[in-house]
């Protein structure tokens, strides 16, 4: 189940880098899904636009029976609604892989008037490796 927060700073880094890297790589908005498997070292090893049959979980679906890592970005509704998984990566390879270094108040949750996160001011203990978020 997604995480219906989007209240962490790190999740909006990650979807800033996710529509960045669609707008680039389809010369369009941003508001074309891929899923995208890292190396250890935060460089792209495969990026996949298309999906298969009209979806994206045939391919994610394969990855996570690989137990291989992957960033997913599925802008199913664009500008209304935005999805991001990833699976099995760790800080500093997604930091490599986003360009930017994650800092300490980018884990801890901030209000935002649209959503209610659990626990304000909390803060997550570690960036989590695996993460599904719906913005």
């Amino acid at each position: 189940m997604p995480h219906a927060t989007n209240a962490y700073p790190f999740e909006w880094k990650i979807l800033a880098f996710a529509h960045m890297l669609s707008a680039q790589q389809t010369a369009g908005d941003g508001q074309h899904g891929f899923l995208l498997t890292p190396t250890t070292h935060g460089t792209i090893r495969t990026l996949h636009f298309d999906w298969p049959a009209g979806s994206w979980l045939p391919l994610a679906d394969a990855r996570d029976q690989t137990c291989d890592a992957y960033l997913l970005y599925d802008p199913f509704e664009p500008d209304e609604h935005t999805f991001l998984r990833w699976r099995r990566i760790e800080r500093a390879t997604m930091e490599a892989l986003i360009g930017s270094v994650f800092e300490d108040a980018d884990f801890h949750a901030v209000a935002l008037p649209h959503v209610k996160p659990p626990r304000i001011g909390c803060p997550l203990l570690q960036f989590p490796d695996s993460w599904d978020v719906m913005f």
